[in-house]
């Protein structure tokens, strides 16, 4: 009922886009702050960019691309944009706070201030984010308020990239793993590309960087793959037409298997389904349980025999 309700209720790509030009300092680049995959990276850029790629808890754990838990790109969109907000409109009144909390002031905004933020978060698109569509509101999940919640903490993540890139080049192992720990906690807050610049320069002039950063344990593609549970996702309409090539037909209500397989050796197999079976008939939906979900159970076990 939620997904039903929210959808019409978000920005689209193009309104945030437009919204991300508005800003004084945003390139066009910036409007998708995607993650750069390595493979699009020149050289040793590969390298730098999969080991910073383990500061993500789900990577550290080893999760297999099959499971993402990236949020809609809407809602990426709009932590980027506030993220933008964040630089663009309220670091610049830092110093003028302190100056005035010296002074012997109020440490807090003037009315003229506050109001105009408040016109340019309208103007953005980052007023109500929370409030429901009635009243004027995006009506933003809370997995999404979290992430913009976390945009002030910008200018520390990026301060933790930097002190990083310090604490490399001056082979401090201690000030290394301090900042690479708080860079852990913020890793969103960040993109790879900005990993890539702060990086690139110390690893092509200094060789020793790179051993550096072998000993604080970051991966630089010399092993197959990282440890831990290995998930494989199979697409739900390959499936069943791998059934019918196997002489299998089922039904509409059989067909209710999202197949996934865990394990690296066919030894270590285990099958895995999330089962969802369209309405149907009033009768069958009043049903304690649906045959087509229990037989899911026995149809998943096919996997363990894919590549």
């Amino acid at each position: 009922a939620q997904a039903q309700a929210q959808p019409a209720t978000i920005p689209s790509s193009s309104q945030l886009v437009a919204a991300m030009a508005m800003l004084p300092r945003a390139a066009s680049a910036a409007a998708r702050r995607c993650l750069l995959p390595a493979a699009r990276l020149p050289g040793a850029l590969a390298p730098a960019v999969s080991a910073a790629s383990r500061a993500s808890p789900a990577a550290s754990r080893g999760f297999c691309a099959g499971i993402s838990f990236r949020q809609p790109e809407e809602h990426e969109m709009i932590r980027d944009l506030a993220v933008r907000f964040v630089d663009d409109f309220l670091m610049p009144l830092e110093p003028v706070l302190l100056e005035r909390e010296a002074s012997g002031q109020s440490l807090r905004l003037s009315p003229e201030e506050a109001s105009s933020l408040k016109a340019k978060a309208k103007e953005l698109g980052l007023w109500g984010l929370d409030l429901p569509e009635q009243f004027d509101g995006v009506n933003l999940p809370n997995t999404a308020l979290v992430m913009i919640d976390e945009a002030p903490n910008r200018q520390e993540a990026v301060k933790a990239l930097r002190e990083l890139a310090r604490a490399v080049e001056k082979r401090d192992m201690n000030e290394a793993k301090s900042a690479e720990e708080r860079l852990n906690k913020m890793r969103d807050l960040v993109s790879d590309q900005e990993v890539v610049e702060h990086l690139q320069p110390l690893l092509q002039k200094d060789a020793g960087a790179m051993e550096f950063l072998k000993q604080l344990g970051w991966n630089f593609g010399e092993t197959e793959g990282l440890p831990g549970t290995l998930i494989k996702q199979f697409p739900h309409e390959a499936f069943y037409l791998h059934t019918i090539m196997t002489g299998m037909g089922f039904g509409p209500q059989f067909r209710s298997v999202h197949p996934w397989r865990k394990g690296r050796v066919q030894t270590d197999y285990h099958a895995i389904t999330v089962s969802q079976l369209p309405e149907t008939e009033a009768w069958q939906m009043e049903l304690g349980y649906r045959p087509g979900i229990i037989d899911s159970t026995f149809q998943s076990l096919s996997v363990i025999h894919f590549p």
